[in-house]
């Protein structure tokens, strides 16, 4: 198991309809992969985090298809390495948004 996350900051104000259409994306190709996770969004700073886990080769896979997204810019990888277990079992992707972002970050940090 392999564990990767990271923080970036959104160009533009995605509205609930693309971040909506962003976790469709994620699920699909995570599911394909074999990967799970979580990304947050936090409207106020305009900033995601995702942690990703899975084989390391599907997440570092997954990890390059977001580095060249244009939709954020100023990535940086918080921590990454293995793991011994999955924290987010059977959701391919699950999503939060303001409410509970710092949370999610700090706790996992």
């Amino acid at each position: 198991m392999y564990d990767l996350i990271y923080v970036s900051t959104a160009k533009g104000s995605p509205s609930h309809d693309d971040l909506k259409k962003l976790l469709t994306r994620a699920r699909e190709r995570n599911s394909e992969l074999g990967v799970t996770g979580l990304l947050a969004y936090d409207q106020e700073t305009r900033s995601y985090v995702q942690i990703l886990e899975g084989p390391k080769e599907s997440v570092l896979k997954i990890f390059d298809i977001i580095r060249k997204d244009q939709g954020h810019e100023n990535i940086r990888v918080l921590k990454e390495g293995d793991s011994q277990s999955r924290r987010f079992g059977d959701w391919t992707m699950a999503m939060v948004e303001s409410a509970y972002f710092k949370a999610i970050v700090f706790e996992y940090l």
